[in-house]
């Protein structure tokens, strides 16, 4: 694999950002420790080149931006959305904001908020939608706005005032897990999500397009309101990834071939491209989607990882 006559000085560039990035704290929950631990993974310079990638790739989204995200979709995305499909008038940010605060105002408000929580459908969709959600929680509204995935069909739920309900969750890559999320039958038929009476919102923090046209055309009774959305130029082997545009980089084919020799040799457990064959580089805070590459998350007696899964 062909790699640049200065990858050395790019290299010792990348890396000194990154220990910067840690010390000033916008990478938050890693210490240089795990990012020194991470790098003896590699062995070669074509290896190291592949690390470089990686890191010169990585969107980081500390506690504080998604917390920004999450404003951005309470106090203004929403609203406004739930105005424009007339499910419920805010006639204020602050006095919905307040409102949504006090659990006097259940009786009034037709909106619930839950969680992206699976069971059955493997590790996702499940682990880190509630994690969110928690956040969210206590940052925004009271907790008797909740409600647990198993009340929805029931009977005196769905036989209430209630017309919306937002669930929330960490990121939508290809869509297809909340597909089947949203497809799967809860308790018998007519269940499944799709098939009550209710309208939807699901805003993860972070959907790709991609993912948001998926589910929106599979279904209509949902809105994707999420707090970014990313492109597959965010993939890390995409062909707009500038890493890969400097003078004297290898083919995109070669890179990735030997990505997956490196991964195959690691005995890397699934697909080393993450859920999806995505390979993003897409990282919270507290936790890893596993639609990244895995070499950012692995953990094996052979590897040692950047960031938690």
């Amino acid at each position: 694999m062909k790699i640049p006559e200065n990858f050395p000085e790019i290299f010792r560039r990348t890396k000194k950002k990154c220990k910067q990035l840690i010390e000033y704290g916008y990478w938050s929950r890693i210490d240089g420790t795990a990012l020194d631990k991470w790098l003896s993974n590699f062995n070669t310079d074509e290896e190291l080149f592949i690390a470089a990638l990686v890191l010169n790739s990585i969107i980081y989204r500390n506690e504080p931006v998604v917390s920004m995200f999450v404003a951005d979709i309470l106090q203004f995305k929403l609203p406004n959305h739930l105005i424009d499909v007339d499910k419920y008038k805010v006639n204020s940010i602050e006095q919905w904001m307040t409102d949504l605060k006090d659990h006097r105002n259940r009786s009034r408000i037709p909106i619930r908020f839950t969680a992206v929580e699976g069971a059955g459908l493997g590790d996702r969709p499940g682990k880190s939608g509630s994690v969110i959600y928690r956040s969210v929680q206590r940052s925004f509204f009271h907790r008797d706005f909740g409600v647990a995935r198993g009340s929805l069909y029931q009977r005196s739920f769905t036989n209430s005032n209630i017309t919306t309900i937002v669930m929330f969750d960490d990121i939508a890559g290809s869509g297809q897990q909340f597909v089947d999320f949203f497809s799967v039958e809860l308790n018998g038929p007519g269940t499944a999500f799709k098939d009550l009476p209710f309208y939807f919102v699901y805003s993860p923090i972070c959907a790709t397009q991609e993912a948001i046209d998926k589910i929106e055309s599979e279904f209509n009774n949902i809105k994707v309101i999420p707090g970014e959305v990313i492109g597959t130029e965010h993939s890390l082997f995409s062909r707009h990834n500038t890493f890969l545009c400097q003078p004297d980089v290898d083919t995109l084919d070669n890179i990735k071939e030997h990505y997956e020799d490196m991964a195959k040799a690691n005995g890397f457990r699934q697909s080393c491209m993450g859920f999806g064959g995505q390979a993003m580089s897409y990282v919270f805070y507290d936790s890893t989607p596993n639609n990244n590459a895995k070499l950012i998350y692995e953990s094996s007696d052979k590897w040692n990882p950047l960031f938690v899964r």
